[in-house]
C-alpha cells in the first residue's frame, strides 16, 4: 500500500465557485472509490485569494488512480492534478 498526496488548485480562476465545488466533490468520489484509508482532506483558507485542496490517502493501484485523476482533470478543464506517491515510514 502506497501513501498518496493529491493536490488540486484554481489559482488561475478558470473555475467559478460552483465548478470548483463540483471538482472537489468529484475528486473525493475518485479517492473514495479508488483508494483505501483517507488520512487527511484540507483546503486553503476561505479568505485566500486562491483555491487549493489536498487529500492524503492509501492506494494500491497507482496507475489506475493516475488514469482516473487525468480524466478528472480533463473533465474540469484543468491542465493537471498533482499526485505524490511513496512509502510511509514511521520514525521511532
Amino acid at each position: 500500500m502506497k501513501t498518496v498526496t493529491i493536490q488540486i488548485g484554481n489559482t488561475d480562476d478558470k473555475l467559478r465557485q460552483a465548478q470548483w465545488a463540483q471538482f472537489v466533490m468529484d475528486l473525493d468520489t475518485v479517492v473514495k472509490l479508488d483508494c483505501g484509508q483517507v488520512h487527511f482532506c484540507g483546503h486553503s483558507a476561505g479568505d485566500a485569494p486562491w483555491q487549493n485542496y489536498c487529500v492524503v490517502a492509501e492506494c494500491d493501484d497507482l496507475g489506475w488512480l493516475q488514469m482516473q485523476l487525468s480524466e478528472l482533470a480533463k473533465k474540469h478543464g484543468q491542465d493537471s492534478i498533482a499526485m505524490t506517491a511513496g512509502n510511509t515510514v514511521f520514525a521511532s
